[in-house]
């Protein structure tokens, strides 16, 4: 069983930096997969804050969480799954936007608009 308080997943949480540069209210918290996984995958690292230009909430998960849950459930039980990092950029905009990276970018830095999130390759 995977232990959502175990020594590496609080470690984990405590260096996650979920948003370049300093956004106020961040908070983040470890999302338990057990429920979901019978205690065989390890938990999301999940971000909050709140958007001060539209008083929106943002939550997004750490990319490298879910790649780090993903990698885990794919070498674990769907060994023939191991590319699916070469997918991302075919996934679905709606998808992408559940990533603090594309937060990041969409966001805070602006950086880019919603229709490059159509080609936007994740991992």
């Amino acid at each position: 069983m995977v232990k959502i308080d175990s020594c590496t997943n609080q470690k984990i949480l405590e260096e996650t930096q979920c948003f370049t540069g300093n956004v106020d209210g961040t908070r983040k918290n470890l999302v338990n997969l057990n429920h979901l996984s019978g205690g065989k995958i390890p938990p999301w690292v999940r971000c909050e804050a709140v958007d001060r230009t539209t008083m929106m909430p943002i939550g997004c998960l750490t990319d490298s969480s879910y790649a780090r849950t993903v990698d885990y459930w794919t070498e674990k039980f769907q060994p023939n799954n191991k590319g699916w990092k070469e997918t991302s950029s075919s996934w679905p905009p709606y998808y992408k936007l559940n990533f603090c990276s594309v937060v990041q970018k969409l966001n805070i830095d602006k950086s880019i608009d919603f229709k490059a999130l159509d080609s936007l390759k994740m991992f």
